[in-house]
């Protein structure tokens, strides 16, 4: 629900606005000295470097995904749920997804325990859900056995990957 946001980044989701604030984008340069465990200054770190890739790194992502806006929209016509499914760094960035969901579109999110599908084997009836895959590589097999059995259980999906030639890429609805 708009809360007052710069809808230039909103994004609908299940019917509502997903509304992500971007109000400028920043170049950051840093030049941090660090110290390795032998004592001896390093020339910078590699966290350093990749915090100050971070605005360019955003830019990019809403370059590419803003495009796919009526896209993901028309996948989550008609769903009630989104449900996310991830594993290791990959589960922070849908728990922050979660948070986003549901404090700027107003629509319930949950986490879809990847065990559920690839070692218990539960029917579910997802036939009112988005399955969300977040994998940075979009190859983890854990991940891509959960996307297809949640597309065989009535879920549309979604894959959210670094490699859009990836198996959880080309598979996703």
């Amino acid at each position: 629900r708009d809360k007052g946001l710069d809808l230039s980044t909103a994004m609908g989701v299940a019917g509502t606005v997903w509304s992500v604030p971007v109000v400028r984008m920043v170049t950051v340069s840093m030049d941090v000295k660090t110290q390795d465990r032998s004592g001896d200054s390093g020339a910078g770190s590699r966290m350093a470097a990749e915090v100050a890739e971070q605005p360019l790194a955003v830019k990019r992502t809403l370059d590419a995904l803003l495009p796919l806006r009526s896209a993901v929209s028309e996948l989550a016509q008609g769903r009630r749920r989104v449900l996310f499914a991830a594993r290791g760094s990959s589960d922070n960035a849908a728990v922050y997804g979660r948070y986003l969901l549901e404090t700027r579109a107003g629509v319930l999110g949950s986490l879809l325990s990847p065990s559920v599908a690839t070692h218990y084997r539960a029917s579910l009836d997802l036939s009112d859900a988005l399955v969300v895959c977040v994998s940075q590589s979009g190859a983890t097999s854990e991940i891509v056995d959960t996307q297809s059995w949640a597309g065989a259980n009535g879920a549309a999906t979604l894959a959210i990957t670094n490699d859009g030639s990836s198996p959880l890429a080309a598979a996703a609805d």
